[in-house]
């Protein structure tokens, strides 16, 4: 592949309940592989903000669980 094509001088971040501001080693603070906070739980009618970065990037992966319903929206800006 051309050179042209990749992408030089990018970092990696990885969001999560654990960790909402995506800081390296920032999740599983709670020693041993143990999590403080695992999940998020939105009550219905609430908006949350799951993740607030500067600057481009790529989302590489998401990850539901439980009910999500037909009345689910996700919007990403």
């Amino acid at each position: 592949m051309n050179n042209y094509c990749m992408i030089q001088n990018s970092k990696t971040f990885a969001f999560s309940a654990e960790n909402p501001t995506g800081v390296r080693a920032g999740g599983s603070r709670g020693g041993d592989c143990t999590k403080l906070r695992p999940t998020v739980t939105i009550p219905a009618g609430e908006t949350v903000t799951l993740v607030d970065a500067a600057g481009p990037g790529v989302i590489q992966h998401m990850w539901f669980t439980g009910y999500v319903g037909h009345h689910f929206i996700i919007r990403m800006y």
